[in-house]
Order: C-alpha cells, then structure tokens, then sequence
C-alpha cells in the first residue's frame, strides 16, 4: 500500500494520491452507496498538557515524543499487526469521556435547583419541577432530535460550486457536543451504525472515522465567543444551517422559542405538526405516551404509527427495487458484518408475497392506511413472511435452506419502533454508556494531568489497556461463537477502536473473519455468565488471571481438580499424596505476563468486568431463581476464597483478590447498582403474547378462544393451561420455550394426549405436537423419520406400503418410542428406543439440536429411556424392517370361569414362544358392562406358522373365537376404540415374573368388584418375547428395565368425578394384587416407565427416578445438568447436579491402535477405546486416528465408524489448545516426549488427558542420566503427574493391563518428602515412589527454568508416529 503523508487531524480529500491504494480498499470495503476514505493506522498521539491541550503543529505531530516510537507488534490469532490502537487515542478518547461527565453532571444539577425552572413555566411542568433523571431524559431527546439535523442540514447541506460532496472532514462541520454525545454512542454500534449509513445516512458514512483528536481538542481549548477563530466559524456554520443554538440549554424548561416544541410532519397527509416537548398528560415528543392529533386530516399521531410510515417507506423501496434494497437489518451478512444484498434477496421475494404495487398508490402511505391500519402488530405480521420458512420451502420445492433465526425478526421489528434515521434507541445507548463513563471518573482515569506525561510509570495502564485488547481480539479469533465480556480497559480500548470506524471494520474482518458489533443491552444473568466463560477462556489461554478486582469468578479460584473429575466420574481412585506437614507460606506473585496484568493492588479495579450493558428484570419470577442462585454461588466462591487462603492451598493471585477484598469495600460487578432497572410488573403480557402469536408458524389460544383444546384421553388430568401453542415446526417450539420462561410459565409437551400422569397438562404453557405429524420413508436406507406429533398408525400406514415396518406401539411415537416402547416386534428387534438412529430435539435452552452416536452422543444417549427429561423431540429417525401386508390374528372371548383353562394353556405356550409370536390378555368389559377376558394371539410368521402356535387355544372352551389373516394396517387400528374416547382414567403398570392361576383369580375377582364405581377399567397382560430386550447392556440407553419379564396395564375408568380421590387407592390395590405371587424386588418395582403414570404425577423428589433408571441415575443426573440446567423439563429427574467449572474433553487423538481388520489385539484396543469415548461423551466425528501401519481396509473401516483419519506422518507434532483426550495403547516412550514437548508451555500441557503406557514406569526404566539430557519432559512432570489406572469395568487383557489415565495438574507439585525425627519408614511402595520422587530435578513449574527445555538429543526416528 502506498505511504499516506502524514497530515493534520483534517485533510480534503484531495491531498491524498491519486491512485492511492487505500481508495482501491475502501471500494472493496464499502457498499456502492457510500464511499470512504480509509486510514489503516490510528491518528498520531497527542498528549494533554495538566492545564489543557496541547495542539499539534501544521505538520500533525503532536509535541510528543510517542508519536514517533515504533509501534508494538501483537498476535491475534495466527497473523501479527503493529498496534491498532496507542495510548495516545486512548488519552484523546478520556478527555472526551470527562466532558461528557461534566455535561451530564450539569444537567442534574440544575435539574435539581428549584429556581432553574422559572415561574411563569411551571404550571407546564408535569409534577412541578422534573425529576434529574427526567431533565436528562429530555436533554438526550433533544440531542438525538439535533443530530438528525446536523445529518440533513450540516453534513447534506449544498455545498460551494466545484466543491465535492466527499469532501474529509472539514473543522467547520463538527457538531456542538451534544451531538457528539449522540454520534459517539451512536458509533459503539460499529455494524448498525455501517448499515444505517449506507441505508440512510450515506453523508456521514462518507466523512470516514470519528476525528478523536480534533473533537479531544476542540472540548480542551475551543470557545465559540472568540472572534474569526476556527470555533466560532463552526458555531456560526451550525446555527445558520439548522436555526439552532450552538450551546443546548441543560435546563429543562429553558424558554427559547427555538425549543418549545419539535416540527414532524403527520404520517398520513405530511403535513407539519408542532409537537411539546413535554405536557401535563404526559403525551410530549420525549415522554413515553406520545400523541397529537394532525389539524390537517384528523389523523392521532404516535410513536407507532411513525414506526408503521417508515416502514412503509422501505417497503416500497424494496418493492421498487427487490435486488439493490432491504429493509432495516437485513442489508449486512450475518456472518461478516459486510454488505451483501444477494442474502437477503430470498427475504425480499417472500416479504412482497401477495404484496401489489398498487397498494402504495397514490403514496406508500396508502400501504400503512389500508393495509397495515397503522398497527405495529400488522407490520410484524408482513415482516415475518420475509422469514416464513414454508413459504420458502414450498416456492423452491424443498430445496431452500432453514435460514430463519428467531432474533432476526425481533431486530428488524425493534428498528421500526423508532422514528429517525436510524436503527437503535440512541437515547438508552447514551444511558448505559454514560455508566460506563462513571467507572472511568471512579478510578480516576478522566482526571486532569492522570496521564499528562509519556513516562512509562504514567502511560503503563494505557500501555497495558492496548496489549490486553489484542489479547482480547486473540482469544476471540480462537473461540467465534463465544459471547465475550471486556474488563474496564479492554472495553475503554475496544470502544476507542470503535470510534476510528473505518480501521476498526477493517482490522476485525481482517483477524476476525468478522465486523464484531459491541452489544450494549444485554440481561444481566447472560452477561454475569459470559463474563465467568471469557475469564476461563483468558487463563487458559494466558496463564494469568483475567480479573483481580475482587469479584467472585470460578477461574479465580481452584475448582477441583481435573483428575478429582475423572475420579468422580469413573470411580476409580489416584495413587495416594503425600499430606503435606505444615501449611505452605503465603506464595510470592510470579507474575510471567506483565503486560496483560498488574500485579499492583492501585491497579486491580482496572480489570473490573465492563457491566454497563447489564439490564435487570426485577419482580419478575422467570429471573428471580437465577439471580437467587447467582448470588449464592458468588458468596461461595468468597467463601471459597478465604477458606483457600486460611487453609494454606490458595495460589498467589488468590491471596491478593483477598486482600484486595479486606482492604477496601467492594461493589461486585452484576449487580442492581449500575444497570436498567425494568419493573417486571411494568411489562405487559398480552404484548408478549402479540409478539409471540406474530412470530409463530402455527397458532397460540388462550382459554375463551375458538380453538382452545385440552382434550386427552384423561380428561380428570387435564388443567386449565394459560396457553396452548400449537407448533407447527421447531422455531415454534423454540420460541414458545423461550417465551414461558420468560414468564415463568410451568411447560407441559402434548403428543399423543394418552398419559394419565398429568404430564402433558400444565397451568402454564401447552406446546402441542399435533400438527407435527408428518412421517417419511427412506425405503433405500430402511428408515422412517417421525415428528414428534405423530401417531403409530400415521407411521404404519406409511411404512407398511413399501413391506417395512418400525417396533411401534399404539399410541403417539415420541413419549411411546424414548421411555422405551415395546410392542409386536418387540421378540425380534427390540425395544423401540433401541430402534432410534437420530433425533431432533428442542432443548432447554431454545436451541434446536441433533443427537445421534455420532453428534451429542450423550444426549442420544439420554433420550433413549428418559426422553421427556431434555426437550421436545420433534423428529425421530428409526431404523425399519422386514413386515408382511398380513398379519394373523387369533381372537377369543373367554368369561373369568375359563381361566383355569387357559391360563395352563398360556404357561405352556410360554415355554416355546417363538419371537415372532405374541399374547394380549385383555380383562374389559363387553359392551353391556359383562365382564370378559379377550385373548389376542398374533403371530408375524404367516398363517402357517400363527396356526400352528395358537393351536392350543382353540381347543379351549370359549363364548366367541376367530382366526384370520388381516391387513398389517386393520390391526394397528383394533385398539381404537380404547385410546380414542376421552374419559376419567389412571393407568399404572407393574411387572411379573409369575403367571399363576390363583393369582389371576384374584385379580380378575378385584376388577369385577372395580366395575360398578369405574364401569370401563380394564387389566391387560402383555406376552411378548422379551429376550431381546434384556440381550442389550443395560448402561448402552438410558433405559433400566433390560429384562425379560412379562408386563401388565391396569386402568381404572370411571365416569362420576366424585371418584377422583379414590381411584389412585384403588389402581395400587390392583398393582399389589397383580404383582403379588411375583419376586419380592418384582413387586417393589414400579413397573415399565410408559405405564408409572401414578409415580410420575407425585414425582416431587428422585426418589421413582432411581428406581426407574437404576444404575443409569448417577450418569442421568450429569447429563442432565448440562443440557437441562434450570429444571424445564421435571418428567422423572428433579435433583440437578451442576458441574461448575468443571470440563470433559470435547475431542480425542487415537495414536499407534495397530490395524483393527487383522490384529485381535488392535481390535480389542479399538472397543475400549470406543468404551472410553462413551464414558466422557465424546463424538465420534470429533476423534482424529493415525497409525502408518493403517492400509486401504482400516482406513475404510475406521472412517465408517465415524473417525477422521490422518494420511501425513506428524512425528508427534501435535498441539492442544483445548481439553483432548489422547489415546496412545502401543507406541514408544519417544512420541510421549515429542507430543510433551510441542506442548510445553503453561496453557497447553495440562489439555493433554493421557490414556497410555503408564510414564512412571518408563522413567524407572530409564537410565539417570539419560533422564534429564535424552528425556526431560517426561522427567519433569513425575511431579505433576496424576495418573489413574483403568477402572475394574475397563479390566484389560494382559498386553494392555499398564494403560492408565494420566494428566498433568500444575497446581500439585510434589516436593521431596522431608522425614521428621523418629519416623518411621513408610511400607514398601509409597518408599519406592519417594525414592523416585528425590531423583526428579528439582524444577516446579513456577520455576522459569522448568519451562526452558534443553536441546532435542533424540533422533528423529521416522518410524515415531
């Protein structure tokens, strides 16, 4: 790039070469409708004298001597860049911060004097005097209301002839300062601040970054009174071209005519209105309910209908011209923040569906009159076609992407409701970044002289302030998808940055991929815990703190340790420590990054979190836990703190925060103190409620409403929901989700409606899957996928055309199909959860995600026994199978006298149950109320083989009998008449391992005596061959029942409500009875989990959990505190284990496996590795596997299980910047030193989880004074290393019984055991490992020299992998 001349603060344009190569980047940079010119470093420094500023020479520098230093290089990522920003834009950017101080301060100082608001004037003051907070208000909306004048009248004023409208900037067309209030805050909001320009403001755009110096300047020294000088020119300039004061007036009721009230024109018939400011209703320009009434056409005038006129007016923008306009929000790729209008194209072609051009006749006001009726609730209706997913779907066959983000259409929405050329509340950005000012005035950074010379002891927070930005930069380019929170200099750095506009696009989308936009609204619990994430983030990163002021972060503290984690989670124990004799002293700070962090106490409030963008919902019930449950754990990570520091464990960064903490009162950040306060009683629901019916797809009844429906097969359990969504695609669920909680609306899932625990009932929120219906075949692959608000036979009659089938039930798929699902092929292939190949689940959280062996496996994991604890399912992919079109059936009708007959006859048949063949045993009554045992044999072998089976039977006495062949779709609608009446019903199930005449006696004799009070109860035993079932581990799915026993329904079903309260009482009685000649542990046992209907509706506790997961309850309870924090979802699982800063590894290395397609040996290593996987929920397609003996076939075979195979030879060359566990079963003790070695450093060293040879057996082997010359990364962390043998379940054969788990812990160096006088020798082993220990150099990693490796002596072996 061409060399710019250095030049003053303001140049024309045309100082600048032509053909310069900064114009061929701003054309690439710029969208065509607004062009720049850009500068690729900072302006100079300048440097403040304690009395003012001191002002350049013509030349530009300032009379500074560190405007010439080099500037300093930084990393950001893999790329390096000299500084984007110096110390001295950070002074500029200070002496702008006080003065925006100083001017707020008068405002309320004179708001609150009495005497400011003259006599004559009060009356017209609402409430007398106006409140401070008031006054400002008004003083913001009059500043915002100038800087719309400054953008038309100033900056689009004609200019002289010949003068070019892309003139730089010019002295003369800088606004007072209360426009430079506005445009500042207006420039933390780098990517609508871009768009608006090239939608709006093209002008502004023009004129390049924000003049820092020159603004700092003109605030130091300039004073408009003084005759021909340069300010008062500007003044002069200002008032002509707007007929407005330079100066605005801070007090409220000043009586300048100029600002009794505000010109608009009335969004009907454009004619000019005056409006107050401010009256006695309440209904002024700057208070909240805003109204007037046009003289002209009648017309109210208020906020919204302004909103509804301007989006009118880009609507007919767009449809002039669909290819080259957007509406608001939608002109930047989400991804870059660059222009692209081909992106929003589609949007623009479903917006303007059914929209005719004629409806803008005779203005595009005609639109918002006759189509909109000036309603924003109809604007959003037309703004959500723009996202509506089936109409994309439908117009391009299916083949459009699912681009429909929920937050898309809120944007856009919020940048309609308010007038102005622009797309942010600019009044509340003002606010919250004034609080931001407030932290600078508290440490004392905007004081005069506070950096008034270029010493290094002066400059060094400014200095520090430059390199933790780009540090901050760095570890943003490595973590895209995190939300990440500044300290108070990171954000003063990152804001300066902002203002130099055009760099800071240019640099962020250079390192970043990305123009990253600064977020200034956000609710304080999401902003407190990605403050907690980016902490991690940094120490990991940098080895040092990321904060010190004294707030309470989990990296701050010492969490338990990685290998306390992995002890926890497998069960196995460490090899024992050593407890140490006395109390360590108090650590000396080893401070190793001094320019990202002071260890200086005067210094510590500089890292404070950067909170002003918090805002707070107070007396609102959805955030009150979560705030509740913040401040608890903040007052145990005090707590924490001190303990450490008493007991002798804290690190030296923990000792300073505590001191830190007794030495002064500090205010922790996320707090109420310094943030907007938004009453949650002041929030309307029925707005919400607007929003959310606007957003869906499908539709939202409230109770009264046509269409309201809570019918289920259980009528008794149905409660009166506020709301019933009815979701007709996963953003529905999504938004619904989101929306209850926010409300802090209990949520209740309708699928098939036939559980009769309550489950699918609430007072709260009802998502209904009804409409999520549709089923479809891939006939190739052999597999159905089924939304979640299927029934069995809507699969069935779809599956059985092409000769497949799916193990169904015969009720709704989802609640059936993940708590277990057992039906007619049942024998054969198993349970329908083992069936299940994917899903598609709405989480807790909102987000919709995959799940499958391959993609959050431990989700999958879950859902398969214990699905309706983590989300809605709304897809499920099963596998299909084999099934003929006909299907026998044996049907007979026995009477309770019958039974000693035929129930012999069922034990024998029992004995040879083939897997193909099944038995229902129905006690019901018939229709005249007479009770009867109906007998359902079925048999999937054809006729033959289905007569022969249930021959027996029809030897039997019975009052009816018949044996057909039927079409497969006939017989899933035969229990029709059971689940689709509504009626009062409990159902419970129970398990038997005994079939016994004299029990069934009894139970039938109890259900005749049941059927006067509960006319249509009813008892079935289900005989299917259930060996499948109990073939599967029982820790392979989330399911607890891996058994063979038979299984039985009892449901009581009554009519006279007054039986309410005594159907439980009656159903367990029947349960007891069923049960009763079954093992004790049978009885007990509260049955198979779709049929616990009674335990999960007095589910208070974990108590049933237990019983109905068994030994999968502990690995339940984690997964679900990971993917279910809040407690959404109560189905079964209540008790939350929340693992707080504790971390698994999210990827794996497999080095030296061997070839699994011809070694025994290899493959056995290949299972336990895929074991190991399993138990630290670890996909399979985040695994990388190599080995140089790997031929065409193994890779084939790896790669078919889901695995990346590496093709180039690293030589241990691996690094790990996250958490990896590395899998090495067979490789010599060299690649351990080379994969040590490329990572010695702090950060990366302890992200290696080792499973391998046990490397305190190599350094026993290894010669002494080989150890620290040939093989010193090994050598020296035998006294940081934490090593585990394989747990019993992982008990291995006897070539691999060394492996163990093995990784590094900084933070417990061992030290020689010093013995103390008469001690007596410890036993052999602990002896062995002393012994060892005091041949280790002494070397701990606080040392610098454990760190500084000697030179390589090992070979470079090609054979190492």
């Amino acid at each position: 790039m061409a060399t710019l001349p250095e030049l003053p603060a303001y140049s024309p344009r045309s100082s600048i070469p032509n053909g310069s190569a900064a114009l061929g980047q701003l054309q690439r940079l710029i969208a065509p409708a607004a062009t720049s010119v850009i500068t690729l470093s900072p302006p100079p420094d300048y440097t403040p004298s304690p009395n003012g500023f001191t002002v350049r020479t013509s030349g530009g520098a300032a009379s500074s001597s560190s405007s010439s230093e080099p500037r300093p290089v930084f990393s950001i990522g893999k790329k390096q860049t000299p500084a984007l920003i110096t110390p001295g834009n950070i002074k500029s950017h200070l002496v702008i911060l006080r003065t925006f101080y100083n001017l707020r301060e008068e405002v309320l100082s004179r708001a609150r004097k009495f005497d400011s608001v003259p006599t004559q004037s009060r009356d017209r003051v609402v409430g007398g005097n106006p409140s401070p907070e008031e006054a400002w208000h008004l003083y913001l909306v009059r500043a915002v209301w100038r800087f719309e004048l400054w953008l038309s009248k100033v900056l689009g004023s004609p200019r002289r002839s010949g003068q070019s409208q892309e003139t730089w900037w010019n002295p003369k067309d800088l606004p007072p300062l209360d426009v430079i209030l506005v445009w500042h805050a207006y420039l933390l909001h780098p990517r609508t601040y871009y768009e608006d320009g090239i939608r709006y403001n093209s002008t502004l755009l023009r004129r390049g970054s924000f003049p820092l110096h020159e603004v700092a300047r003109m605030f130091e020294s300039d004073d408009h009174h003084v005759p021909g000088s340069q300010a008062q020119e500007r003044a002069y300039r200002w008032e002509s071209c707007t007929g407005q004061p330079w100066v605005l007036s801070t007090s409220v009721n000043d009586d300048d005519p100029a600002l009794a009230t505000i010109q608009i024109r009335c969004p009907s018939c454009q004619e000019p209105l005056a409006a107050n400011w401010r009256d006695e209703t309440g209904a002024g320009w700057a208070q909240q309910g805003f109204r007037t009434t046009c003289s002209n056409c009648g017309m109210v005038v208020n906020k919204e209908a302004m909103g509804v006129a301007k989006f009118c007016d880009d609507l007919y923008k767009v449809a002039q011209s669909p290819g080259g306009r957007t509406l608001a929000t939608m002109h930047l790729d989400e991804a870059t923040g660059r222009p692209s209008i081909s992106s929003a194209q589609l949007f623009n072609r479903n917006l303007l569906d059914g929209v005719k051009k004629s409806a803008f006749v005779p203005s595009p006001r005609a639109y918002a009159g006759n189509v909109l009726k000036w309603s924003m609730e109809e604007v959003t209706k037309r703004a959500r076609i723009g996202f509506q997913t089936k109409l994309v779907l439908k117009k391009h066959q299916g083949t459009a992407l699912r681009e429909s983000p929920p937050e898309g259409l809120q944007r856009l929405l919020a940048a309609y409701t308010i007038p102005g050329p622009y797309s942010i509340d600019l009044v509340g950005a003002i606010k919250r970044h004034m609080r931001f000012v407030d932290k600078m005035v508290e440490f004392g950074w905007t004081e005069y002289g506070r950096f008034g010379n270029d010493s290094d002891e002066s400059v060094a927070p400014l200095r520090r302030a430059v390199a933790q930005y780009h540090a901050f930069l760095d570890v943003m380019s490595y973590n895209h998808d995190e939300f990440m929170v500044p300290t108070l200099n990171i954000d003063l750095a990152w804001h300066t940055h902002q203002l130099l506009w055009v760099e800071y696009r240019e640099s962020t989308t250079r390192f970043l991929g990305t123009v990253v936009d600064h977020d200034d609204a956000v609710e304080q619990e999401n902003l407190a815990s990605a403050f907690e994430k980016t902490s991690r983030l940094w120490t990991n990163r940098f080895n040092v703190p990321y904060t010190i002021c004294g707030c309470p972060v989990p990296c701050n503290i010492k969490s338990p340790t990685k290998s306390a984690r992995y002890s926890r989670l497998f069960g196995w124990k460490g090899k024992a420590k050593a407890t140490p004799t006395s109390p360590p002293p108090t650590p000396t700070i080893t401070n190793t990054r001094p320019d990202l962090l002071s260890h200086l106490k005067a210094d510590a409030y500089e890292t404070h979190p950067s909170d002003h963008a918090q805002v707070v919902l107070t007396n609102y019930p959805s955030v009150t836990p979560l705030q509740a449950a913040r401040e608890k754990a903040s007052r145990k990570l005090l707590a924490t703190d001190e303990e450490a520091v008493e007991g002798g464990s804290a690190n030296e960064w923990q000792h300073l925060v505590v001191e830190l903490r007794k030495g002064r009162e500090h205010v922790c950040a996320f707090g109420s103190e310094t943030c907007d306060i938004v009453d949650g009683n002041s929030l309307s629901p029925s707005n919400a409620v607007v929003d959310l019916k606007t957003a869906l797809a499908g539709r939202i009844f409230e109770q009264g409403d046509d269409g309201y429906d809570l019918s289920r097969w259980a009528s008794n359990t149905c409660k009166p929901a506020k709301y019933v969504v009815f979701a007709e695609d996963e953003q529905d669920i999504s938004r619904a989700i989101l929306y209850a909680k926010s409300e802090n609306l209990p949520i209740a899932v309708r699928g098939g409606g036939h559980g009769t625990s309550g489950a699918s009932s609430t007072t709260g929120l009802v998502i209904d899957l009804r409409k999520l219906n549709q089923v479809r075949v891939d006939v190739d692959d052999k597999l159905v996928y089924v939304q979640g608000g299927a029934k069995v036979q809507d699969v069935e009659n779809a599956t059985i055309k092409h000769g497949l089938a799916a193990p169904m039930g015969a009720v709704g798929v989802a609640g059936f199909a993940t708590q277990g699902g057992v039906g007619l092929s049942t024998g054969e292939y198993g349970l329908a959860i083992d069936n299940i190949v994917s899903a598609t689940v709405v989480v807790a959280s909102g987000d919709v995600v995959k799940a499958s062996e391959m993609e959050n496996s431990d989700l999958f994991w879950a859902i398969r026994g214990a699905g309706p604890n983590f989300g809605v399912i709304v897809e499920l992919c099963l596998k299909l199978h084999e099934q003929d079109p006909m299907l026998y059936i044996c049907n007979y009708i026995f009477l309770p006298p019958h039974l000693p007959a035929l129930v012999p006859a069922i034990n024998e048949w029992l004995e040879t149950q083939s897997p193909k063949d099944s038995i229902q045993l129905l006690f019901t009554p018939d229709p005249q109320g007479h009770p009867c045992i109906l007998f359902n044999g079925m048999s999937r072998g054809g006729k033959d083989a289905g007569e022969q089976s249930f021959r027996k039977f029809s030897e039997l006495r019975s009052a009816h009998a018949t044996q057909e062949m039927i079409p497969y779709q006939v017989f899933c609608t035969l229990p029709d008449p059971f689940i689709k009446t509504e009626g009062r019903r409990l159902t419970q199930g129970s398990y038997i391992d005994q079939f016994d005449l004299e029990t069934l006696q009894n139970v039938c004799n109890a259900w005749v005596a049941l059927l006067p009070t509960a006319p249509a109860s009813h008892l079935i035993y289900e005989l299917f061959y259930n060996e499948k079932v109990a073939q599967v581990p029982v820790e392979a799915t989330a399911y607890g029942h891996r058994h063979s026993r038979a299984t039985a329904m009892m449901c009581v079903a009554w009519k006279d409500p007054s039986f309410d309260s005594q159907a439980k009482d009656a159903l367990l009685n029947l349960k007891s009875i069923v049960s009763s000649s079954s093992s004790p542990a049978v009885q007990q046992d509260i049955g198979y989990p779709n049929y616990a209907d009674i335990y999960a509706s007095q589910n208070d506790t974990d108590e049933y959990a237990k019983q109905i997961f068994g030994p999968n309850y502990e690995r339940l309870k984690v997964v679900k505190a990971k993917w279910d924090p809040e407690g959404v979802w109560n189905f079964w699982l209540r008790d939350i284990v929340t693992q707080t800063g504790e971390t698994l590894p999210k990827t794996a290395l497999c080095l030296g496996l061997g070839r699994p397609t011809v070694s025994v040996d290899s493959r056995y290593q290949l299972l336990l590795f895929m074991e190991v996987l399993k138990d630290f929920y670890i996909p399979r397609n985040s695994v990388e596997i190599f080995d140089p003996t790997f031929d065409p076939d193994d890779i084939k075979e790896l790669e078919s299980i889901g695995f990346t195979v590496h093709q180039e030879n690293k030589k241990g060359q691996y690094t790990f910047n996250d958490l990896t566990l590395v899998y090495m079963p067979h490789t010599p003790k060299r690649l351990y030193e080379w994969i040590l070695r490329a990572n010695w450093m702090p950060h990366q060293l302890p992200n290696i989880i080792l499973l391998g040879n046990d490397l305190e057996q190599y350094y026993e082997s290894m010669p002494r004074r080989e150890r620290e010359e040939m093989w010193p990364c090994i050598a020296r962390i035998m006294r940081v290393l934490q090593s585990y043998p394989l747990p019993p379940q992982m008990s291995a054969s006897a070539p691999f019984s060394a492996l163990s788990f093995q990784m590094v812990d900084l933070d417990k160096a061992e030290a020689p055991p010093v013995p103390l006088e008469n001690e007596t020798p410890p036993p052999g082993k602990q002896r062995q490992k002393e012994k060892r220990l005091e041949s280790v150099p002494l070397l701990n990693p606080t040392d610098d020299a454990f760190w500084s490796l000697p030179p390589v002596l090992l070979d470079d072996d090609p054979e190492v992998l």
